[in-house]
């Protein structure tokens, strides 16, 4: 019995140095646009921030600071400075969307540059035609993806194609494009997302209860989210209408789709969902960290870091 209490008690001594011996982050954080900020703002950004950290597995102090600024002091020794940084300043924007048969668009997108041909508006016709030759060769099933370009096109290329689609009819008309994630060539694709009039997602991350970071069966990195009653009844009414359409659902995170899976085997029930990508494990914590906190922040930057032995 003496020996435990000894065994105990050099524990307790050894874990009491050891925080000691822990080292103190300090970021003061600052809103892009605080002039638009509010004290329910400020509030609710360090909510999700703390839901954030928690699953990032660190002892921290959240706190608003002057000038509608927030300060975060982390306890590490071993912290990643850099990736603290990036699970801080996400702004976690999660939407599920409904994605349209890319080459069904690329058809009419090729219709329309015939049709421009003959338009004595040339300016057009200079714009499909530019959208077509920047892209670069890939190979297209019927899925979401329209065509892929180098990263110094895409933003032009998004523009002129918002432009071309007003040359459509019906709900055509709402589609949008995002980005997706890099191949290894490091060529973008661009998604064909369908919107609607409200521009509102069919899905956000405001019904996910739990995240978790784990590995599919070949080993690979993903994200696993777990919706609660109201999700898991949303996502069953989109996968269902995404398995009788053939069609995909797009992942996307702050406008980037991360995937856009298939739905092979009927409607998902129970409200869980995978986020899968070209990313490492690091890259599939620091995500399961952000989309931890479920909601959408202001945009943060870092203003000031220091660090001290505490």
């Amino acid at each position: 019995m003496k020996n435990i209490k000894i065994v105990l008690a050099l524990i307790v001594f050894f874990s009491v140095v050891s925080c000691q011996k822990q080292t103190e982050h300090q970021f003061i954080y600052a809103f892009e646009n605080k002039e638009e900020v509010t004290i329910e703002n400020i509030n609710k950004t360090i909510k999700v921030l703390e839901d954030r950290l928690s699953s990032y597995g660190l002892k921290f102090v959240i706190e608003p600071f002057q000038n509608k600024s927030i300060k975060i002091n982390a306890y590490s020794n071993r912290l990643n400075v850099e990736g603290f940084n990036r699970v801080v300043v996400n702004k976690g924007k999660l939407e599920f969307w409904e994605t349209c048969n890319a080459n069904n668009f690329r058809t009419k997108l090729f219709d329309i540059k015939d049709m421009l041909s003959k338009d004595s508006d040339k300016e057009k016709y200079n714009t499909s035609t530019s959208i077509l030759e920047n892209a670069v060769s890939g190979d297209f099933l019927n899925g979401s993806i329209l065509l892929y370009f180098k990263p110094s096109d895409t933003l032009d290329v998004v523009k002129k194609l918002d432009s071309l689609k007003l040359k459509l009819s019906g709900k055509e008309r709402f589609v949008k494009f995002l980005y997706g994630l890099p191949r290894e060539d490091k060529t973008l694709p661009i998604h064909v997302i369908q919107s609607n009039r409200e521009n509102r997602a069919a899905i956000t991350g405001s019904v996910v209860a739990k995240v978790r970071q784990s590995f599919n069966q070949v080993n690979q990195p993903i994200v696993s989210l777990f919706m609660n009653k109201e999700g898991a009844l949303q996502w069953e009414r989109l996968t269902e209408k995404a398995y009788n359409e053939n069609s995909q659902i797009a992942m996307v995170i702050n406008d980037i789709v991360f995937s856009a899976p298939g739905v092979a085997n009927g409607p998902i029930k129970e409200g869980r969902s995978e986020i899968s990508g070209n990313f490492n494990v690091i890259e599939a914590v620091e995500l399961s960290a952000i989309l931890s906190g479920k909601e959408e922040i202001p945009q943060l930057k870092l203003f000031k870091y220091t660090k001290q032995p505490q």
